[in-house]
C-alpha cells in the first residue's frame, strides 16, 4: 500500500503589524479619542487648570474634547471648575 504524503503546510502570509496610537477618555462625555484629537489640560502650582498646548507638563492632567459642549459640562464639574478653556 502507498502511504499518502500529505502536503506542506506554508506559514501564513506576513502581516505587518500597525502602531498603536494612543488613546484618551474625555472628562466630560467619557469617550475614548486618540490623543491628538483630544485638548489636554493640566493643575498648576497654583491649583488652577490650564490648557497644556505641548501636552508635556508634568503635573497632573485630563483630555477635554474640542467640542464646546464638552468644554461647558467639563466646566461644570466640581473637579474642573477652574478650567480656563
Amino acid at each position: 500500500m502507498k502511504s499518502k504524503a500529505k502536503p506542506e503546510k506554508l506559514p501564513p502570509p506576513f502581516e505587518q503589524k500597525q502602531p498603536r496610537k494612543p488613546m484618551r477618555m474625555c472628562v466630560a462625555c467619557r469617550v475614548r479619542k486618540e490623543k491628538k484629537d483630544l485638548i489636554r489640560i493640566a493643575k498648576n502650582d497654583q491649583g488652577i487648570w490650564s490648557i497644556d498646548s505641548t501636552k508635556t507638563m508634568q503635573r497632573r492632567g485630563a483630555y477635554v474634547c474640542p467640542l464646546e459642549a464638552c468644554k461647558m459640562k467639563a466646566k461644570k464639574n466640581k473637579q474642573y471648575s477652574t478650567i480656563d478653556l
